[in-house]
């Protein structure tokens, strides 16, 4: 049967004339090359608006020219067509567009429709670059010289076209190119001298048909890739691009290391509550595989926070995970806020945009920065939503001071702004860069090792250890020593996730160094926690604290030699920062992108804890302790020992509580 025949709705008898019209040949042509079982296509899939949408050309022959216009429908070779699914409409009907339609893009379209047409395409490339082998060796034998060859006027083997399309496409995406560059005359000279032949993609094909088609193949190996993997992680993060449209990526992460782009979804016409997030995330979930994830990270913003509670208790087995480079940053944002801080902003601002829109002033800085060799380059604007742009904007004032007072002394004329210049010989401005720069350095550095990709959640933990030794260290001098504690306090209760202490304890480099017994407590209860919602027993889950202890105490048998090689399960949500960059071209390339400030509304006054004097997380950790005060540099392994489940109906706090008694009873 005629798959797009299948496919239709007629409305009127003309589709009938048009069969009968077909000749014999052309007709068990068109049967085989569009055959499909009607148990899997049960459904038409697109209805006639004005007749039918045919593939005219069917194996070599085609249909008389009568029978490919239709009089009033304003289109010669095809057919109005009209989407049975999501009722998009064509006014020329292209067998290529439908099927492309149908395989890609139709929202609404059954998914066993859907795996048909791709398959279809795929097959079709894989058959254009078989034939195109077997052609090559025949030409290759016939072929005197390339001289010869390029002044034939046949054109490219399809494979050959195609696979030459698909480069291009590739370039155009790696480097951000837009789409409307493939127009471009030196463009396609470039391409002419590059191959006479091959003649390159129209803008909308390239950003069309051959894009979906790479892209289909693209996500056919990464579902062979999940397919093979398990703990994986899933991240999601919001954008809003130039245009303000509300984007939203959903990143996967794999036990070693790679991410992948799963969906990015533009939610700018609805309401994106938490509730909505969780059916996102759910029907991501249930289509990848739901026993594959281990955890779900978000950022902090109040819809990502009930999302993730409704996933954790949908599947008890994915741990709730905070993004722990979005805690940090929200320390800057609320150091930020304090009225002695920003009020050091403005002023700081002021100084920078003078220098930036003075041409004149720019001029002598740039000159005096090359002439006294400061490195670092011109000043740095203070962005609110961009991590560390805080210190670098700082820091570029204090690097550039000598050039300011030489400005002063040689050019004074050049600070038309007397309150610019008021400011550069105010030592108290200059004093207050050096205590906010103090402060916000390790905030900086703590958040930068934490977007690498190779951060865990170990990793998360002695980041945010080794942040607060160092606030712990700031001299009593300091005016925001009080502040920076008392948010920092503040910001701790929130990032305070039971996982990222349990995994400080299961790193084999740190194994819990610089905690007290309190936070190992704290430890046990987690293991016994997830050890009964993996299905361990009563007995299992406490076989399991006893090698946390060993594992602690670096005992027999896990006194072992570091493997940095070995897997290890990634919560680092800084991917779906690098994609974005990656992804900005897509919707304008020319513009600065911002992200999202996920401080959730009405927070705490960063100036209510001014009277902090100690920090809260000197609880469970020793904040002298050198591991918390070196730069050591580790990455993670993970030793996993598979437990045989038993009965699993007990309590988890009574559990450690017997196990730490126990524990006491053998010191």
């Amino acid at each position: 049967m005629d798959i797009f025949s299948t496919m239709f709705n007629f409305r009127n008898s003309n589709i009938q004339n048009f069969q009968q019209k077909l000749t014999p040949a052309s007709t068990s042509r068109d049967v085989e090359q569009f055959h499909t079982n009607d148990a899997e296509l049960s459904h038409d899939s697109y209805e006639n608006t004005n007749d039918i949408c045919l593939d005219t050309s069917i194996g070599n022959q085609r249909c008389p020219s009568e029978l490919k216009t239709k009089s009033g429908n304003g289109s010669t070779g095809h057919y109005r067509a009209k989407c049975y699914y999501c009722s998009n409409e064509w006014a020329k009907g292209e067998p290529i567009k439908l099927e492309t339609h149908l395989g890609f893009e139709c929202a609404k379209c059954p998914e066993n429709i859907r795996e048909y047409w791709v398959a279809k395409a795929i097959d079709k490339q894989n058959n254009y670059q078989q034939t195109s082998a077997t052609k090559k060796r025949k030409v290759d034998s016939m072929q005197t010289n390339i001289t010869g060859y390029f002044k034939n006027d046949e054109p490219l083997p399809i494979a050959e076209q195609n696979s030459l399309d698909q480069a291009v496409l590739k370039v155009w995406i790696a480097a951000g190119v837009p789409f409307s560059v493939i127009k471009n005359p030196f463009i396609i000279d470039l391409f002419m001298r590059l191959n006479p032949k091959y003649v390159p993609p129209s803008r909308t094909t390239l950003s069309g048909r051959i894009l979906m088609e790479e892209a289909n193949k693209t996500k056919t190996k990464i579902n062979k890739i999940f397919e093979q993997s398990e703990n994986l992680t899933l991240s999601i993060d919001r954008w809003t691009s130039p245009t303000h449209n509300s984007i939203y990526n959903y990143i996967v992460i794999t036990p070693d290391q790679q991410e992948f782009l799963l969906e990015l979804k533009d939610y700018s016409q609805g309401s994106t509550t938490g509730d909505f997030l969780a059916d996102q995330v759910s029907s991501i979930v249930e289509k990848t595989g739901v026993e594959k994830f281990a955890a779900f990270v978000t950022d902090s913003g109040s819809n990502c926070r009930r999302a993730r509670k409704i996933i954790e208790r949908t599947y008890p087995h994915v741990i709730d995970m905070r993004c722990a480079a979005h805690a940090i940053n929200l320390i800057a944002a609320d150091f930020s806020k304090n009225s002695i801080v920003a009020s050091f902003i403005s002023e700081l601002n002021k100084v920078i945009k003078f220098f930036n829109r003075s041409h004149a002033a720019n001029k002598e800085l740039e000159e005096g920065l090359r002439n006294m060799k400061i490195s670092g380059g011109r000043l740095q604007t203070y962005v609110m939503t961009r991590w560390g742009s805080l210190f670098n904007s700082v820091d570029s004032i204090l690097r550039a001071r000598p050039v300011f007072d030489w400005i002063i002394r040689e050019k004074p004329e050049i600070i038309t702004s007397i309150q610019v210049k008021n400011q550069l010989k105010n030592n108290e401005f200059f004093s207050m860069g050096q205590t906010v720069a103090r402060i916000m350095e390790p905030i900086k550095d703590c958040i930068l090792k934490l977007e690498a990709r190779t951060a865990t959640l170990a990793d998360c933990y002695i980041q945010m250890l080794k942040l607060a030794a160092t606030i712990n260290r700031l001299p009593s001098s300091n005016t925001l020593r009080s502040a920076i504690i008392g948010i920092y306090n503040h910001r701790y209760q929130e990032f305070d996730h039971e996982a990222y202490l349990l995994s400080y304890y299961l790193h084999p480099s740190y194994r819990g160094y610089g905690l007290n017994n309190k936070a190992f407590q704290i430890a046990c209860h987690v293991a016994a926690k997830y050890g009964q919602a993996l299905g361990y027993g009563e007995n299992m889950s406490h076989h399991l604290l006893t090698q946390l202890r060993q594992f602690k105490r670096n005992d027999h048998p896990f006194k072992l030699d570091y493997d940095p090689k070995s897997e290890t399960p990634l919560s680092c949500e800084a991917g779906c920062k690098r994609n974005f960059s990656v992804l900005k071209w897509y919707y304008d390339e020319n513009d600065e992108y911002e992200f999202e400030d996920d401080t959730p509304e009405n927070p705490e006054s960063p100036d209510c804890a001014l009277g902090s004097t100690k920090l809260n997380i000197c609880l469970i950790a020793n904040l002298d302790h050198t591991i918390f005060n070196g730069d050591q540099q580790v990455t993670q392994t993970n030793l996993n020992r598979v437990l045989v489940p038993d009965n699993i109906e007990f309590n988890a706090d009574d559990l450690v509580l017997c196990f730490l008694s126990e524990e006491q009873n053998d010191v």
